[in-house]
């Protein structure tokens, strides 16, 4: 009998290690997958850091992704200023895509920055975030900053 349920707890521990490998690979809601890296210097020095990501969702149906695009302000020694986060959600069949919802976020790190336009839309497959971020010293504007942010879901579903 001892044998017996040794042998049965044996099977149980190595068939439960077999699968933790596979469940530890599987994405978690609200898990971002970097898609692509861009960087652009600017006149003073300082660069405009630019991610794309794919965000995964526990309920993830055919025919739907959420996405991130985030611009970072770094200083000439690398530490973030700022980020500015551009999300969208969209819907694709394969011969047509949409935009479904679009917000933004931004956070300061450095300094005393502020959004001064912060204009979400969307239109057709694009979500388009325009941003205007301002430094002020003693209640002066010394530095803008601002972009448009523009995500897009191709009709096969890739962000772009």
């Amino acid at each position: 009998m001892k044998k017996i349920i040794s042998f049965f707890l044996t099977a149980v521990l190595v068939s439960s290690i077999c699968l933790i490998p596979s469940f530890a690979a599987a994405p978690r809601a609200g898990e971002e997958k970097v898609i692509s890296t861009t960087v652009e210097t600017l006149e003073d020095g300082c660069t405009l850091t630019t991610v794309l990501s794919e965000i995964e969702t526990m309920a993830r149906q055919g025919g739907t992704k959420s996405g991130c695009k985030t611009a970072t302000l770094r200083e000439k020694d690398g530490r973030a200023v700022w980020e500015i986060k551009l999300y969208g959600d969209f819907t694709y069949t394969g011969t047509s895509a949409t935009c479904t919802a679009c917000h933004m976020e931004y956070t300061v790190y450095i300094g005393k920055w502020k959004a001064t336009n912060m204009s979400p839309t969307r239109r057709g497959n694009q979500a388009k975030g325009a941003y205007t971020m301002k430094r002020y010293h003693l209640g002066i504007c010394t530095q803008t900053e601002s972009d448009t942010i523009i995500l897009t879901c191709n009709t096969n579903g890739n962000l772009l």
